[in-house]
């Protein structure tokens, strides 16, 4: 038998995704289409709530940065106080997954069969 050591409630659905950074936050993204920063000891930070669909995956970078891809078709860059730094819509349909380098390259997945490679939200490979 394993503990709880907390247990965090605010999202309104299901939770999709979540990332932890090298602080020990924490950041999830659900199906209320909110990405949300959750402290080390299971407490909101801040509610992300730009994406206008559900959120399905989340990563988060050596500096605070996260990235969100949401069914709204958009990857998402959020500052580590929670604000929008840019948006990337090169695809056409959900995006289920979202990852970053440490050279700052953010690969997204999608349900339109592709991959892509952006860099502060610039598309450089189809």
């Amino acid at each position: 038998y394993l503990p709880c050591i907390w247990s965090f409630t605010e999202h309104t659905g299901w939770v999709n995704a979540v990332a932890v950074d090298n602080d020990g936050y924490v950041y999830s993204g659900s199906y209320d289409e909110t990405v949300r920063k959750i402290s080390p000891s299971g407490t909101q930070v801040w509610s992300f709530t730009r994406h206008t669909g559900w959120v399905n995956a989340v990563a988060v970078d050596n500096n605070g940065y996260v990235y969100s891809g949401s069914s709204d078709k958009t990857v998402r860059k959020i500052s580590p106080s929670g604000t929008q730094v840019w948006s990337f819509t090169g695809h056409t349909s959900y995006v289920y997954a979202v990852a970053v380098d440490n050279d700052g390259y953010v690969y997204s997945g999608s349900y339109d069969k592709t991959v892509r490679k952006v860099f502060d939200g610039l598309k450089i490979i189809a």
